[in-house]
């Protein structure tokens, strides 16, 4: 027990999880105030927002910040880095020219966005290219094992952007929410440069001819992963714009509040455990060592949580938002009451997710990823329900869509322990 206490991934998985704590912490605890500050419409256009940024950034990196942490010469790891801020500054440039020439007016409306809010769409891409950007420093922060950087930097993003919200919601000013926003991830670009040059990124070692050659060794990333990926997470953002499109803004509002809070358990370790044991499993894979025990390891501490998180929020979920953010966000008790199946499940199986890119095999995912994108799509389907007969439908699609899922991670890791036979 002692040596597993005082081992490297444990060490490291603290840290990072100590960090994501806090920095999660801060904005859930910022929701209480936040919420009684802005109304619900302004929550939901700002999830549309959000939605639209978590789409875009695929197309800005094109999955090359995942490659950084495999290259065994660090120049190509930086020359990687530098692929993804390069890609990044020009899809904001096309990102731009698009919202300019088609007009903010037009898309707000095909998302139902209010037209008061549709000036927002032009922060868009500059949001994207500091938040894409830095994830190519934090692939590169992670390959150099400095955790703890990981963990500040999303302490400071979220410090920041919750103080500029609070400020701007004081002020009665609607636009704080994505004030905050551009502003944590214009940091977190910032204090991204810094430690990476102080965890061995040189400038120097960046050329055109070396970045073309890096890129085309790890093509397999936006060939095999890029739309994949961005369909997969389609299908995760998808239900906002749907909810949006066919319920309102306000209702959009409450469902937002819902997904954050039962969304916080992955933010808090899901996605920690995921950067460290990418990590771990990489090494592994790469020495040829089996990877049975730390997979076991994680899925049954997982479990464990989820159980737990269950019994709270299936009976205790209404008086548990209604007493936090107040009577007007009942409806987001009882939209927690439904999702919670969905999300207990997703957060046992997304860190375990992370051995097939460990393990090297993309394409298993992609095809998995396609399947959930278009499982979602029937959503569309229910649009002439009622909002909880859309959720129920929703959460039966998820439920069936990830145990598949586990079931494919579990039969690529037993033919992977068989080859080390």
């Amino acid at each position: 027990m002692k040596k597993l206490l005082k081992s490297e991934i444990v060490k490291n998985t603290g840290i990072l999880v100590s960090g994501t704590v806090l920095a999660q912490l801060i904005p859930m605890v910022l929701q209480v105030v936040l919420r009684r500050m802005y109304p619900a419409e302004v929550f939901g256009v700002f999830s549309v927002y959000f939605t639209l940024m978590s789409l875009g950034v695929f197309f800005f990196t094109f999955r090359y910040e995942l490659s950084i942490v495999n290259p065994s010469d660090d120049k190509d790891a930086m020359n990687l880095m530098a692929t993804v801020v390069s890609l990044s500054f020009v899809s904001t440039l096309i990102l731009t020219g698009i919202i300019t020439l088609t007009g903010d007016g037009y898309i707000a409306s095909l998302l139902n966005i209010p037209s008061s809010y549709s000036y927002w769409l032009f922060f868009l891409p500059v949001t994207l290219f500091f938040y894409s950007s830095y994830l190519g420093m934090q692939y590169w922060l992670i390959r150099k094992k400095n955790f703890k950087g990981i963990s500040l930097n999303k302490i400071i993003r979220r410090g920041v952007e919750g103080t500029i919200q609070i400020i701007f919601g004081s002020l009665k000013l609607l636009y704080g929410l994505i004030a905050g926003l551009l502003a944590g991830v214009f940091v977190n670009f910032f204090m991204g440069i810094l430690q990476s040059k102080k965890a061995g990124f040189s400038f120097s070692e960046i050329s055109w001819l070396r970045m073309k050659s890096v890129a085309r060794e790890y093509k397999e990333y936006p060939l095999y992963n890029t739309l994949p990926a961005f369909l997969n997470t389609a299908g995760l953002m998808l239900p906002i714009l749907f909810i949006n499109k066919f319920f309102g803004t306000d209702v959009t509002g409450q469902f937002d509040l819902t997904r954050q809070i039962l969304a916080v358990p992955t933010a808090l370790l899901s996605v920690s455990l995921s950067q460290v044991y990418l990590q771990r499993l990489s090494e592994k894979f790469n020495s040829q060592v089996s990877i049975k025990k730390d997979l076991l390891a994680l899925f049954a501490f997982l479990g464990g949580i989820s159980l737990f998180a269950f019994v709270v929020i299936y009976f205790w979920g209404v008086p548990l938002f209604t007493f936090l953010f107040g009577k007007e966000w009942q409806l987001a008790g009882l939209f927690a009451e439904v999702l919670i199946f969905k999300y207990l499940l997703v957060f046992v199986v997304s860190p375990v997710s992370i051995v097939l890119i460990a393990i090297k095999k993309i394409k298993v995912t992609s095809v998995w990823q396609i399947m959930y994108f278009a499982a979602i799509l029937v959503l569309w389907f229910f649009k002439d329900n009622d909002i909880f007969s859309f959720l129920r439908v929703y959460v039966s699609i998820d439920v069936m869509m990830y145990l598949f899922y586990l079931l494919l991670i579990l039969y690529n890791v037993i033919k992977y322990e068989k080859s080390l036979k």
